[in-house]
């Protein structure tokens, strides 16, 4: 009985083992079987219209299978976007971008090409299409992946083409990633540049980064950064192999033990305005010729331009990633150095913004003051108008002087450099005067003003003290001459006038000012322009004394005053042309068998010498020393008048002229009759 209970326990158990090794194998199968169906889900390929990750639409080309109702891509992806603007430009702009993916993730080499072309050329046929040439600009990023991370050679180049050909690269950048890290050497080149550097197995610079300035007229220059493990330590510049040290005054070259720790910051724009804001120090003398502050500053900006491409934006194209307008790759950052932090304190944050504020809402008003048309006007007959306008424009100077220092202290890139270093080398003086002077009808007088005390250094606290004493005081004169100034631009009319007035005025005084101008300046404009500014300025003045009543009535004759100057600039340039024009009219090549040369001559000589050495000169001064409204249009048509007449006598029978011109007196008026009365030649 006993044997019989023993043998039915093990025979239990034999056929549960069974039945669970049966229940694993059919377990197994449908998994296998599974997964085999999955494997063999066909591979389709889409064609058409495709939107990235940041909205762009374009087209693409792509292979993928469905898993689980999922878009699974495998294989080769291409994304394209054209834009042609044959109708306005003949232009054509866009990107392509593609690369492998496995299973959703990008694995392999990838590119990116951004194309800005002009047609050029005649079409040309080519099989079934019409081709045609291009010029413009391609600039391309090249990588490879793997497993969706970055790992290989890294490439970033512009290049012009011309006539579909590369003409020239612009900028190259090659080095490489190890699985997302920056490894080993980096070259590259730009114009008149070339670089050399290397990364640490962390992804820092490390060691000489080498840049080779090309000159044209002596050896080149070899400009060398040292980097510590990314902690730019060295800076040196290298000429025939002599090497000078350039010193950052405000950059930390040297950690020095308890004065804080480095800071590992990704690269970004911050960090080369930070470098901007040091002052170079380089004795030069050894190099008297080569290096300028001027052009020493132009290498370096160079040097960074090409660097901050590489090191902060290796992933960018004009402000996007382009490598996360498509998922299946991890984030390519910015590659990082280590710096010497200089924080500001929380207080000295608050009162940074604060002063900032502050200077660009007083310079706000008083700009508004000193431009509104009531007390441009004004300030020749109201007295407190005029010492306030004086008073603002001294105001204006300073404040606008204390501007760039106010701006780098609200800089993020300030706390990577030594800000009072840097600022303390910039001597601070804002002083005033205990007077000032001002015009009030056409007397110049000078009166005692109460202005705050100087500022004399750059401590936040005591600029915020500075500042808010300016301001209140421009607020105390703005509430003064509120009600005069209300009253004046409730004249409506007059005052859009007076603006007209003012914006006419201060245009000519731009067109004649060579310094200022963006116009063709030539002999003439050159010589009216101080006539000009002085015509225009005591015009404007005598306008601003008149009452109401009479600035009302005058004013439409003085803007068509006005116009009339702006228009004098147009037609003293015209005016140098048809100088020019009747020169060469009057000139004439005869061949000289007996030097072989061709000689020049001049026709009708004493015609021509009467038109340039008498009335030229005697209607030009005319002109100038009667530069008012009234006289200006008939000193202007007098010259053109005589310059037509030139021109008809050019073909004309003209000895009868030039008897009369030869008996008459030395009298321009006279001159200018005989040759303008059409009947000394027609008789």
């Amino acid at each position: 009985m006993i044997y019989r209970h023993i043998y039915r326990f093990f025979l239990s158990q034999y056929l549960i083992h069974q039945f669970v090794t049966l229940s694993f194998c059919f377990t197994c199968i449908l998994l296998l079987s599974t997964s085999v169906l999955h494997a063999q889900e066909p591979t389709q390929r889409y064609e058409g219209r495709y939107r990235l990750l940041d909205s762009v639409t374009g087209t693409a080309i792509y292979d993928y299978t469905m898993v689980a109702d999922d878009t699974v891509k495998n294989g080769n992806f291409r994304f394209q976007q054209f834009i042609e603007h044959y109708q306005d430009s003949d232009t054509i702009h866009g990107f392509v971008l593609d690369g492998p993916f496995s299973g959703n993730i990008k694995n392999g080499p990838w590119r990116f090409v951004s194309r800005d072309f002009t047609v050029s050329g005649n079409p040309q046929a080519l099989d079934a299409r019409v081709v045609y040439d291009v010029n413009g600009q391609e600039s391309l990023i090249k990588t490879t992946f793997k497993s969706g991370i970055v790992n290989g050679q890294y490439e970033l180049i512009d290049r012009n083409l011309v006539d579909s050909y590369a003409a020239d690269t612009t900028y190259y950048a090659q080095f490489s990633y190890e699985m997302g890290q920056p490894q080993g050497a980096l070259r590259g080149s730009a114009p008149n540049l070339r670089i050399e550097g290397q990364f640490d197995q962390e992804g820092f610079p490390h060691g000489d980064w080498r840049f080779t300035h090309i000159q044209d007229s002596i050896a080149d220059i070899i400009e060398i950064r040292r980097y510590d493990h990314g902690f730019f330590s060295k800076h040196y510049y290298e000429l025939e192999r002599q090497r000078y040290e350039i010193s950052h005054i405000g950059f930390d070259t040297l950690v020095r033990s308890g004065q804080g720790l480095l800071t590992r910051l990704p690269v970004t724009s911050t960090y080369f305005r930070a470098l901007e804001y040091t002052e170079l120090l380089m004795d030069t003398t050894a190099l008297s010729g080569v290096f300028t502050d001027g052009n020493l500053q132009i290498l370096l900006s160079r040097s960074n331009q090409f660097m901050e491409r590489v090191l902060a934006n290796p992933a960018s194209y004009r402000g996007k990633n382009v490598w996360q307008r498509v998922a299946g790759s991890t984030l390519i950052p910015p590659i990082r150095i280590k710096i010497r932090k200089f924080p500001f304190s929380d207080e000295e944050k608050r009162l940074n913004l604060a002063n900032e504020k502050l200077l660009r809402e007083t310079r706000l008003i008083i700009n508004q003051f000193l431009d509104n048309p009531a007390v441009q006007t004004g300030r020749f007959s109201q007295e407190e108008l005029a010492r306030s306008f004086a008073a603002f424009g001294i105001y204006e100077s300073r404040l606008a002087a204390l501007a760039p220092p106010l701006a780098f202290l609200v800089d993020e890139a300030a706390e990577y450099v030594d800000h009072h270093a840097i600022l303390n080398r910039k001597k601070l003086a804002l002083s005033y005067p205990d007077s000032i002077s001002y015009e009030h009808r056409d007397t110049t007088k000078i009166a005692l003003y109460n202005f705050p005390p100087a500022l004399e250094n750059y401590e936040v606290a005591a600029i915020n003290r500075h500042l808010t004493a300016i301001f209140n005081d421009v607020q105390r004169v703005v509430q003064q001459s509120g009600k005069f100034v209300q009253q004046v631009l409730a004249q409506g009319e007059l005052t859009s006038k007076e603006q007209q007035l003012i914006d006419l005025r201060d245009s000519v005084m731009h067109a004649f000012s060579e310094q200022e101008t963006a116009q063709p300046f030539t002999p003439l404009h050159r010589r009216f322009s101080e006539a000009v500014h002085l015509q225009l300025d005591s015009t404007f003045r005598s306008y601003s004394l008149l009452s109401v009543q009479d600035r009302l009535i005058a004013i439409d004759s003085l803007l068509s005053c006005y116009q009339a100057y702006g228009g004098l600039h147009a037609t003293l340039g015209q005016l140098q042309q048809r100088l020019d024009q009747i020169d060469e009219e009057y000139t004439r090549s005869i061949w000289n068998a007996y030097t072989y040369t061709y000689m020049e001559e001049r026709v009708k000589e004493r015609l021509y010498n009467t038109y340039h050495d008498e009335l030229i000169p005697y209607l030009l001064t005319t002109l100038q020393q009667n530069l008012d409204c009234n006289t200006l249009s008939t000193s202007l048509s007098r010259i053109y008048s005589l310059l037509d007449r030139m021109m008809d006598l050019r073909m004309e029978d003209t000895r009868e002229l030039e008897r009369q011109l030869r008996r008459a007196p030395k009298d321009p008026e006279q001159y200018f009759e005989i040759i303008s009365n059409k009947r000394v030649t027609e008789g």
